[in-house]
C-alpha cells in the first residue's frame, strides 16, 4: 500500500481525495497547514505530498520549496493542485512541483497521475530505495568537490549490522536502515544548505561538513541513534546490551547491540586528493578495533586515529 500526506483546510476537497483514491492501495494522511511540514513528514514519512495552493497562504508555496530544497525530502513525488486559469505563464522554476491537478479533472486524473509520479520517481532515482538519500554518483561528486577544502567527509558503519540481520531478519534490519537515515540526515539538515548526506549502500553512509562541524553533528548521530535502537529489543536485552547469536564466522556467543562507528576525514589533508583515498581511509579507521558502543574517530589524529566514544 502507498501512502500520501495531503495538505489543505478544504474539507470538500479532501474528501474528494479520498473518495477517488483506492483505500486498498492508499492511505491518505491529512495536514491541515503547511506549517512545520518537514518536521511531520520526518515524523510521519509517505511516498507522496499533495499541496493545495488553490488560494492558499504564501507558506504553502514556501512548502514546496523547502522540500525541494531538502536533500532528504526533495525527491519525494510533490503534486499540487494550482488556481484556475493559464498555465502557459506559470513560475514553474518558483513552485517547482513534480505535476499539477485541478479539481474539475480530479475524477478521471488523479489516481493515474499519482500512480505515474511513483513509476518516474522509481526510474530516475539516484537515491538508494530504501533509505531515499542520495546514491553513489551523488556521494563521489559532493566528495570531490570537498577534496582540498576545511570540509570533513564522514563515514557511517553500523557495528554488528550481519549478526542482527541473521538473528532477526531482513525487514527488521531495513528498518534500522531506514532510522538511522533519518536520524542523520535530521542531524546533517541543521549543518547548514551547504551539507550533504548519502547511502552508500547497506549499512554505509557518508555525510560531507564544514571540519568544525563534523564532530557535534558525529555526536548528535550517535545519540540518535543509540537512543532509538535500544527500541528493538526487550528490556533484558536492553539491560544487558547483548543477545544471542551467531557472528561472521559461524560462532555462537553474545553479539553487541547494533552500534555505530563514524570515521571523520579532513577533506584538506595532504595526500588525500581522490575519491577512493578518502573512503580507504575511512574505511580502515572504522575497522580499527574499538569495542563495544558507539565510536567516533578523526582520521590523523595523534594516537594514529583510535579516536573518541560518545
Amino acid at each position: 500500500m502507498s501512502s500520501v500526506l495531503f495538505v489543505s483546510e478544504d474539507n470538500a476537497l479532501i474528501d474528494r481525495v479520498r473518495l477517488f483514491l483506492p483505500p486498498d492501495e492508499w492511505r491518505v494522511n491529512v495536514k491541515a497547514t503547511p506549517t512545520g511540514l518537514l518536521g511531520y513528514l520526518y515524523s510521519n514519512p509517505v511516498d507522496a505530498v499533495i499541496l493545495d495552493l488553490i488560494g492558499g497562504p504564501p507558506a504553502a508555496f514556501e512548502a514546496v520549496l523547502s522540500i525541494k530544497r531538502d536533500f532528504y525530502f526533495n525527491l519525494i513525488p510533490l503534486l499540487a493542485f494550482l488556481p484556475a486559469g493559464d498555465l502557459h505563464n506559470w513560475k514553474w522554476a518558483d513552485c517547482p512541483v513534480d505535476d499539477y491537478l485541478r479539481p474539475e479533472q480530479l475524477a478521471d486524473e488523479l489516481l493515474p497521475r499519482l500512480r505515474l509520479s511513483l513509476d518516474r520517481i522509481q526510474r530516475v532515482l539516484d537515491n538508494n530505495p530504501l533509505s531515499r538519500l542520495p546514491g553513489n554518483t551523488s556521494i563521489q561528486r559532493a566528495v570531490s568537490a570537498a577534496i582540498g577544502k576545511r570540509r570533513a567527509v564522514c563515514y557511517i558503519d553500523i557495528s554488528n549490522f550481519k549478526p542482527f540481520n541473521d538473528r532477526f531478519g531482513f525487514s527488521r534490519g531495513d528498518e534500522i536502515i531506514r532510522m538511522l537515515a533519518r536520524v542523520a540526515a535530521n542531524s546533517v539538515r541543521a549543518a547548514g544548505r551547504d551539507a550533504f548526506i548519502g547511502h552508500i549502500g547497506g549499512d554505509d553512509f557518508v555525510f560531507v561538513v564544514a571540519l568544525e562541524q563534523a564532530a557535534r553533528i558525529s555526536k548528535a548521530i550517535v545519540e540518535g541513534f543509540d537512543g532509538l535502537v535500544s527500541g528493538f529489543f526487550d528490556q533484558e536485552t536492553r539491560r544487558q546490551g547483548s543477545y544471542r547469536g551467531v557472528d561472521r564466522t559461524g560462532t555462537k556467543r553474545e553479539i553487541p547491540i547494533p552500534a555505530l562507528a563514524i570515521a571523520i576525514v579532513p577533506a584538506d589533508l595532504p595526500g588525500l586528493d581522490h575519491f577512493a583515498q578518502i573512503a580507504e581511509a575511512a574505511a580502515t579507521l572504522n575497522k580499527r578495533p574499538g569495542g563495544e558502543g558507539s565510536r567516533v574517530r578523526i582520521y590523523g589524529e595523534t594516537d594514529g586515529g583510535s579516536g573518541t566514544g560518545k
